[in-house]
C-alpha cells in the first residue's frame, strides 16, 4: 500500500513511519519541492510571513535557517530520501510531478488547512485514494471520513458517521526506556519556550539542592538535538518539569517521560484527559493542589529515595498498562481494511 502525508512534526511523522512502514509493512511517502506551495497544497506556512516555513520543510537548494528538513538527502528513482537527524531514519518525499505519476491508497491529512487542501489533491489527482484526517490535538474537528485519533478516546471531536480508530503515536521504546533512577537531584524541562518561566525559577530558587535544566527553543538550556540525548536526560532527571498552559494533544515528551519511569510535575488543569495517567503522588506533582510551601515540602518528600523509587516504578506500570504500540497497530490494521 502506498501511503502519502503531509509533513510538520518530527515526532508525528517518525510515529507513521514506525507505524505504516515498520509495522504494517506498507510505503510512506511525504511532500518535497516549492510545488507543493505553488499548487496550494501546502498550507503549514500560512499563519506566517513569506515563504520561509515552506523554504523549511520543502526546499531542496540550500535553505539556510534552522532546522531544514532537507539538508541531507540522495535522489532514487525520483524519490529524495531525507535524513531526519533527531531519529536517524530517512523520510520517502517526492515532488509534486511525481506524486501525480504514483498510485496512491491512502492520503493523510494532519493539520486542520490540509483537510480540505488533501480532499480537493486527492479528487483531482488520486480518486482511488482514501482519506484519512489524522487527528492529534484535543481542540481540532473535522468532517473527514476517516480518523486517526491519538488522544483519549472521546466522541465530542468525531462525528457519528466517521470511521474512527483511537491509538497511541508510537515512539521508540529501546530508547526512551524506564531505569532504576540514581540519587541525581535533578528537574528537567524540555517544554519550548519554558511556558511560565517565573514560576520555572521560583521553585528553582527555593530547592536550591537540586538542578534545574531546561531544555528547547528558546530557553536556558538550548535544544537537545538528537532522541538519544532527549532519552539519556530523562533518565538521569529525578523529576519531569511539564508545566505547559493548554496542555498537549498526544504530548509525545509527555509520554516519553512517563515510559522512562519518571515522574513529572505538572498542573493537572491542563491534562484533564490524561486523568488515567496522571495520579498525584505516584505519577506526578500536582503544582495547583496545594500552596507553594507545601509543594515544596511535597517534592523534598518525593525525592527521598525510597518514595521516589517507588513513584519512578509506578509511573512506568501505569505507562504499560496504558499505551501499547502493538495492539494499536493491529486497530489500525483493521481500520484501513473498512476505509470509507
Amino acid at each position: 500500500m502506498n501511503i502519502f502525508a503531509d509533513y510538520h512534526h518530527g515526532d508525528l511523522y517518525y510515529s507513521l513511519h514506525l507505524l505504516f512502514e515498520k509495522r504494517l509493512g506498507h510505503n510512506l511517502f511525504r511532500p518535497i519541492g516549492m510545488e507543493w506551495l505553488h499548487e496550494r497544497y501546502w498550507k503549514i506556512g500560512d499563519p506566517y510571513p513569506g515563504n520561509v516555513t515552506a523554504m523549511q520543510y520543502l526546499s531542496t537548494v540550500g535553505y539556510e535557517g534552522e532546522f531544514p528538513a532537507n539538508a541531507e538527502y540522495y535522489v532514487e528513482d525520483d524519490v529524495y530520501h531525507t535524513y531526519q537527524h533527531s531519529q536517524d531514519f530517512y523520510h520517502k518525499a517526492i515532488t509534486f510531478e511525481t506524486f501525480k505519476k504514483m498510485n496512491f491508497d491512502v492520503i493523510i491529512s494532519s493539520i486542520p488547512a490540509h483537510d480540505e487542501a488533501y480532499a480537493n489533491l486527492l479528487k483531482k489527482y488520486q480518486p482511488q485514494a482514501k482519506h484519512i484526517s489524522q487527528m492529534g490535538n484535543v481542540w481540532t474537528r473535522n468532517h473527514v471520513k476517516n480518523v486517526m485519533c491519538s488522544f483519549p478516546q472521546s466522541r465530542i471531536n468525531v462525528q457519528p458517521d466517521q470511521n474512527v480508530v483511537f491509538y497511541n503515536q508510537e515512539f521508540d521504546l529501546n530508547l526512551f526506556k524506564h531505569v532504576p533512577p540514581s540519587d541525581t537531584k535533578r528537574i528537567t524541562s524540555f517544554v519550548h519556550l519554558l511556558p511560565k518561566p517565573e514560576l520555572f525559577y521560583k521553585y528553582k530558587m527555593a530547592l536550591n539542592n537540586f538542578e534545574f535544566k531546561a531544555y528547547g527553543v528558546s530557553t536556558p538550556d538550548g535544544c537537545l538535538s538528537s532522541h538519544p540525548d532527549i532519552a539519556n536526560a530523562m533518565i538521569n532527571s529525578m523529576f519531569g518539569w511539564h508545566v505547559k498552559p493548554g496542555g498537549d494533544g498526544y504530548g509525545h515528551l509527555f509520554h516519553d517521560w512517563l515510559a522512562c519511569g519518571r515522574p513529572i510535575i505538572t498542573n493537572l488543569s491542563d491534562y484533564k484527559h490524561y486523568s488515567n495517567l496522571l495520579i498525584p503522588r505516584e505519577t506526578c506533582i500536582n503544582l495547583e493542589a496545594n500552596t507553594f510551601e507545601r509543594n515544596i515540602e511535597i517534592i523534598k518528600e518525593c525525592s527521598e529515595p525510597s518514595v521516589h523509587k517507588r513513584m519512578c516504578e509506578t509511573t512506568y506500570k501505569v505507562f504499560k498498562e496504558n499505551v501499547n504500540f502493538n495492539s494499536d497497530a493491529e486497530k489500525v490494521r483493521a481500520f484501513l481494511e473498512v476505509l470509507k
